[in-house]
């Protein structure tokens, strides 16, 4: 099953939430660790249906990244997933299939 760009957005920590810090989500499915300063690769769902809804001393404590921070749309999902770098001859293969 491929990603869909539309699959995932880009969220970062509001102001207030920052001042906490590494801050953790989790639930049974599944688990983010956010950072101040740096963005985080949610399904659109979970942003939509939790994460756009947590406060922190009554203020939101996420919040869309801007959209130069978000992943580009040309990257092929299989590079999006790869766990590791991938070595040149994979990296051609890569390129040659977006081709």
């Amino acid at each position: 099953m491929s990603e869909k760009p539309s699959d995932f957005v880009e969220i970062q920590l509001t102001a207030a939430a920052a001042k906490l810090a590494p801050v953790r989500v989790a639930t049974g499915r599944w688990s983010y660790l956010f950072e101040a300063g740096k963005t985080q690769r949610v399904l659109t769902s979970e942003w939509s249906r939790v994460l756009s809804k947590e406060r922190v001393g009554g203020e939101l404590a996420f919040e869309l990244a801007p959209a130069s921070a978000s992943v580009p749309q040309n990257i092929p999902a299989a590079t999006l997933a790869a766990d590791h770098e991938p070595e040149p001859e994979e990296a051609a293969s890569v390129e040659q299939k977006g081709k």
